[in-house]
């Protein structure tokens, strides 16, 4: 029996499982950088079908989805938008979107309140959870303008130009439905304020960073997937986790999570009933600490500065989140996260 699966097992000796929906988002996107985000669109014109590619290092699915978290923007915010929402498969060689929808929906924005510009951050979930693929890109479907520039929607994103990415190390993660053709779109390097919402617990990396200023920041953006190192700058690593209302540290009930590393992601996934979806490889899974939950169900790591020239050092990593009834001494919720996977320079 692997490391993983001994561990987990003495984690899990008594257990009773609530059933209760979950919304966790993993956004590729530096929220607090607005500095550097505008809001774009495809056309001017006509409908836009876009495409944000989440990337495989970033994140690697458990297939369980509820729907999506984005920043829109309309100049005329009165005028409802219908937009679609989409899950398309990547291939993990490719970071190219398929323009088939895997799973879509089709909602409402704007259209209330008083006139003028406005942007909001949309919460869009689905009645139930839906399968969604190991790897995945998201599509958005805006309406054509009802009149450019005064009455538009557009989406948030992050340039790829002024994101703090060597430009070898950029990629193309947006891209668009060109005629028949899914082709890229906008700079290498931009990311939109776009993020899928899951039902498992959240594993996300992020990278301490003082490469905007001279402040030491969290960035969960391109940077994230890309260290660099030299200069007066050091990155540091760390990693963050969403657990949600059914992990969290409230009264009675303890939220912790143990995070394990391996040297990659597992060939395929493996299913491990009870625990969940287990997608790094076990044959070389080291357990590195536990993160304490708060009241939200949400943690961090302490960062530690990764050195110069660890000739691409390649990990992977995935979280099993536990809340354990201290009073009852038992465990009311356990599951495996997503994973994901750093490469260090």
């Amino acid at each position: 029996m692997s490391k993983v699966v001994t561990s987990l097992l003495a984690l899990s000796s008594l257990a009773s499982l609530a059933v209760a929906q979950q919304v966790n988002e993993h956004t590729f996107y530096n929220a607090s950088r607005f500095a550097e985000t505008t809001a774009t669109r495809a056309t001017t014109t006509s409908v836009d079908q876009i495409y944000f590619t989440q990337p495989v290092d970033f994140r690697r699915n458990t297939g369980r989805s509820i729907g999506w978290r984005l920043v829109l923007q309309d100049q005329e915010q009165s005028t409802a938008e219908v937009i679609n929402l989409s899950y398309h498969n990547l291939d993990f060689q490719s970071i190219v979107p398929n323009q088939t929808k895997v799973v879509d929906a089709t909602f409402t924005a704007f259209g209330s309140g008083g006139g003028g510009a406005k942007s909001f951050i949309y919460t869009f979930t689905l009645a139930t959870g839906v399968v969604t693929p190991e790897f995945a890109a998201l599509g958005l479907l805006m309406p054509a303008p009802t009149s450019w520039p005064t009455d538009a929607m557009t989406i948030h994103f992050q340039r790829g130009d002024r994101t703090q990415v060597s430009e070898p190390k950029r990629q193309q993660w947006t891209y668009k439905l060109d005629s028949t053709f899914v082709v890229p779109e906008w700079r290498e390097g931009s990311s939109f304020r776009f993020g899928g919402l899951y039902r498992v617990p959240v594993l996300q990396g992020f990278n301490g960073s003082n490469a905007y200023g001279s402040t030491l920041e969290d960035l969960t953006g391109p940077e994230s997937v890309a260290f660099e190192s030299g200069g007066a700058r050091a990155d540091k690593f760390g990693l963050r986790g969403e657990g949600g209302n059914r992990y969290r540290t409230l009264g009675d009930q303890l939220g912790v999570a143990a995070i394990f590393f391996s040297a990659d992601y597992r060939g395929t996934p493996l299913v491990l009933n009870p625990f969940g979806t287990l997608l790094i490889d076990e044959n070389t899974t080291t357990f590195l600490a536990y993160m304490m939950l708060n009241s939200e169900g949400l943690g961090r790591t302490l960062t530690v500065t990764i050195p110069p020239n660890l000739g691409n050092i390649k990990l992977a990593w995935q979280g099993f989140f536990v809340a354990i009834d201290t009073n009852l001494n038992q465990l009311n919720n356990f599951e495996l996260s997503n994973a994901i996977r750093t490469i260090f320079p």
